[in-house]
C-alpha cells in the first residue's frame, strides 16, 4: 500500500547485520560511505550502498577497510545524525523517484 501510494513500482533492498567483509564483498559497485562534512549524497539511478555507522562514528580502521573496498565519502549536511535516521536520509537522498513530471 505504502508503494502505491508513493508511486513506486519496487521497495529498496534493506539487509540485516552482517561482518563488515560478508558485507563488503556483497554489495553494489556503487558504494557510499556517510561521514559528517563529506560532499552531499546526491540521487542516482544505479543500484547503490551506503554504509551509516555506529553512533560515535565509524572507526579508522573501519573507514579505511571501506575506503580499500570502493567507498566514497558522503554527507547529509552539517548535522550528525542518529544512525537510524541517517539510514532514512541516506534512502531518502540516493533514491531517484520514477514520478511522472506532473501529478
Amino acid at each position: 500500500a505504502a508503494l502505491t501510494q508513493c508511486k513506486r513500482s519496487h521497495r529498496p533492498l534493506i539487509e540485516g547485520p552482517m561482518p563488515l567483509d560478508q558485507a563488503l564483498l556483497a554489495l553494489p559497485v556503487t558504494r557510499y560511505l556517510a561521514q559528517p562534512g563529506a560532499p552531499a549524497l546526491s540521487p542516482t539511478t544505479e543500484a547503490a550502498a551506503l554504509a551509516v555507522g555506529p553512533e560515535g562514528g565509524w572507526a579508522e580502521l573501519e573507514q579505511a577497510h571501506m575506503i580499500h573496498f570502493g567507498f566514497q565519502a558522503a554527507g547529509f549536511g552539517n548535522a550528525i545524525l542518529r544512525a537510524p535516521t541517517a539510514v532514512a536520509v541516506g534512502l531518502g537522498r540516493l533514491w531517484t523517484p520514477t514520478l511522472p513530471a506532473t501529478l
